[in-house]
């Protein structure tokens, strides 16, 4: 949608968007969830935050342009966002921390504090890393050996929170310093509104002018099965049998399902060091799993809206977010879960009723001496299962470089005609992994496309 939002904005209105499900947003999603006894409301799925605000910076000097339009539509209408001060890796934003059996530890804040202090040690540390300095050996130079329950839990909030993947794996340089916080400032935003597109409803409004609601060039449930680019025009096949034709094509297909598809959907095959960039190692999609679980009345501490808590497995049911809390969706006697690796795909390849069990097991664990009641209302996020993503989003670990970076992304030329060009979040170097940088980097190519200079943001 960015690109075709850029396209629109230059005077080019010739073209299609190919869009496989029956919504625009991709990973931007929301769901109505919850029992007709409590209410039913609309909750994030996939993007969920607001990253990078609130000042203008950058290459640009502008502010981020999804915060941007954020604040254009609350000045004419409603849309519910609470302010997430020092943003999500601000560990002192989880107002509690619990030990494994329930009991809050970290009452003075001090685990969390120190926290945020090796998080700006590492931030300086970035600077003259080597490649393989790892963020869990960093953490360690900079004074940090979790052993307690509520360092442990707090370790997985600072460390494994934002990729989903434990430290070890993670480098520092592809991690710290990130460019979305430097440029525009290290407060988040956490999206709360309940219009039925959810966090979506700002795409809309942002092309209301360009791709308005109904426009017949945006093609719902096609799903592309072939992108033959040996001749010009490009064909493009879809699984129902139609074909299209193009002078180019732009691919904002998740990283995903570039690795699980490429060989079946490009024609010819893509080059030798494109499939080798593809399907390093170090480039996955990252799973991260969401659980929403409600009950008849809040048995928890109403009063926080955020905390961390410990277990036996580290990670296990590692983040908690009170969608009940005022600032959040009051009346909704809901819990938020979030989950990264190994549990993510542990639990996604579960039942329901398994996952159902185990939360279940653990809240009552944690709540010792309250009769906890079953849930009236559970959802689980299974993005690695879904064969339009396989995954929430990009991360690049320990062994990537930009080479390979430029490899992934190059567009595919014959005779040195430009028929292919790549783009969504894994594709924006300096702003993977955020819905911000997948908007940028769609109108980034869209301007390759056309041949407009620009200050990059996706690579500077």
């Amino acid at each position: 949608m960015g690109v075709a939002d850029q396209l629109e904005r230059s005077k080019v209105s010739n073209f299609l968007i190919l869009e496989a499900t029956n919504r625009t947003g991709g990973r931007t999603e929301a769901i109505e969830f919850g029992n007709s006894s409590v209410g039913r409301f609309m909750f994030e799925v996939g993007s969920n935050w607001i990253s990078g605000t609130p000042r203008s910076g950058g290459p640009t000097h502008k502010l981020q342009p999804v915060y941007e339009e954020a604040l254009r539509v609350k000045k004419t209408q409603k849309f519910d966002i609470t302010l997430i001060s020092g943003g999500t890796q601000n560990q002192s934003n989880y107002r509690s921390v619990y030990d494994r059996n329930g009991k809050s530890v970290d009452g003075d804040g001090n685990i969390r504090r120190k926290a945020n202090a090796v998080m700006d040690c590492m931030n300086k540390t970035a600077s003259h890393a080597k490649p393989d300095l790892t963020l869990r050996q960093a953490a360690i130079d900079c004074d940090w050996n979790p052993k307690t329950d509520a360092e442990l839990a707090v370790d997985w909030g600072f460390l494994v929170d934002e990729n989903g993947i434990f430290a070890k794996e993670q480098a520092v340089v592809w991690t710290y310093p990130d460019e979305t916080y430097e440029w525009w400032g290290n407060d988040d935003y956490f999206v709360v509104d309940q219009n039925p597109r959810g966090y979506a409803h700002l795409l809309d409004t942002m092309m209301t002018d360009t791709i308005p609601k109904g426009d017949p060039r945006l093609m719902f449930n096609t799903i592309v099965t072939e992108i033959d680019y040996s001749s010009s025009p490009v064909k493009v096949t879809s699984k129902d049998g139609r074909v299209f034709h193009a002078k180019a094509v732009i691919s904002a297909l998740p990283l995903g399902v570039l690795q699980h598809n490429h060989a079946s959907l490009f024609v010819p095959p893509l080059p030798e060091k494109q499939v080798a960039a593809l399907t390093h190692d170090s480039a996955i999609m990252s799973n991260l799993t969401k659980i929403f679980i409600q009950f008849k009345e809040p048995f928890w501490n109403n009063m926080v809206p955020r905390w961390l808590s410990a277990d036996n497995e580290y990670g296990a049911f590692p983040e908690w977010h009170n969608m009940n809390h005022r600032d959040h969706v009051p009346g909704s006697n809901t819990l938020f879960i979030w989950l990264g690796q190994p549990q993510s795909t542990k639990w996604e390849s579960s039942t329901d009723e398994e996952v159902k069990s185990a939360l279940m097991k653990y809240i009552r664990q944690h709540y010792p001496g309250k009769n906890i009641p079953e849930p009236v209302a559970f959802y689980m996020t299974r993005h690695s299962l879904n064969p339009f993503r396989y995954g929430a989003y990009s991360a690049f670990k320990l062994g990537w470089t930009d080479h390979a970076h430029d490899d992934m992304i190059k567009p595919l030329e014959v005779h040195g005609d430009t028929r292919v060009y790549f783009a969504g979040e894994h594709t924006c170097d300096d702003l993977n992994g955020f819905t911000h940088g997948a908007l940028i980097r769609g109108r980034e190519v869209a301007m390759d496309y056309l041949g407009i200079k620009y200050k990059s943001l996706c690579d500077w």
